[in-house]
């Protein structure tokens, strides 16, 4: 135990920082197989007696059990799946550049939320979706295989619906999630207020405009303070105008003005880009840089 202890600072120091690190040691409790270099397919969460969450894991080539790696869970989109991203993308070439473990959870079509209320008609699974990543999945990695052990080794990327999710799990769960990369996504539930699947989970906006404004993610962007996050998105986005984008930066660099050094976040903002894998996979590398160098 104290090994992995000291393995976890010495690579805190390495990548710069010793700030808000708490190190959780356990030793991992998995004793099946794992393929490194290689999408495994056999791993997943029990959130109840009959409900499980499905996980596609990537371990990179160098992936030892117990030897806690720096962790990205990765998000799909809405009306996809947890292989959209080993279907499409070309995320497992910068996985194994810096050695990280990806971990895709199978969230339909989760709006991220924190809790259900009265009014909800639409439950992704018997727990919110934000506080399965948060809490769930975060515990089950640690406890498993060692990952996520602390939160400057945990980030979260997201495309789209997923985008929404890594920034509203960002700000719900600080002390677990050090780092953000949110690409084409949206972050304002206000300009959305006829979204049949928001008002099924927060109900109608007339009747609950307070709660709508609560959970928005621009309500509570100062939770993100001390996060390492990065906002992208295209000019030529058909599904979410980049209007989400630019308020979301707007809000973290007022935030920002009142309080110097606290936010550390990266805008990048293209005329061509479009809501689909051409433009996401051009932006891989400077998610990765971001995450992981520019510390």
């Amino acid at each position: 135990m104290k090994k992995l202890v000291l393995f976890l600072l010495i690579f805190a120091v390495s990548c710069g920082t010793t700030e808000n690190i708490k190190v959780i040691s356990v030793k991992p409790s998995y004793k099946g197989q794992i393929e490194n270099a290689k999408w495994n397919s056999s791993f997943s969460v029990e959130i109840s007696s009959q409900e499980k969450i499905n996980l596609l894991i990537y371990f990179p080539s160098k992936f030892e059990i117990g030897r806690p790696l720096k962790t990205l869970i990765v998000l799909h989109d809405q009306n996809q799946d947890n292989r959209e991203w080993s279907r499409n993308s070309r995320i497992v070439k910068f996985a194994e550049q810096y050695n990280v473990v990806l971990v895709c959870p199978q969230m339909k079509n989760s709006i991220y939320s924190r809790a259900y209320f009265p009014e909800t008609s639409a439950k992704w699974a018997s727990v919110p979706g934000a506080v399965f990543i948060g809490e769930n999945l975060v515990a089950y990695l640690r406890e498993t295989l060692g990952l996520a052990a602390a939160r400057n080794l945990t980030s979260v990327i997201g495309i789209g619906g997923g985008a929404h999710g890594a920034v509203r799990c960002g700000e719900l769960y600080p002390d677990k999630i050090g780092g953000i990369a949110a690409l084409s996504g949206f972050y304002d539930f206000l300009v959305m207020t006829r979204d049949k699947r928001i008002s099924s989970v927060y109900g109608d906006f007339k009747n609950f405009k307070d709660r709508w404004e609560a959970e928005n993610i621009l309500s509570q962007a100062d939770r993100l303070a001390d996060s390492r996050m990065i906002i992208i998105h295209g000019g030529k986005d058909a599904y979410f105008p980049i209007t989400h984008a630019r308020m979301l930066a707007i809000k973290i660099r007022s935030l920002e003005k009142s309080n110097p050094g606290k936010y550390r976040n990266k805008y990048v903002e293209k005329a061509s880009g479009r809501h689909d894998w051409a433009f996401w996979n051009s932006q891989l590398e400077t998610v990765f840089e971001f995450l992981y160098t520019e510390i």
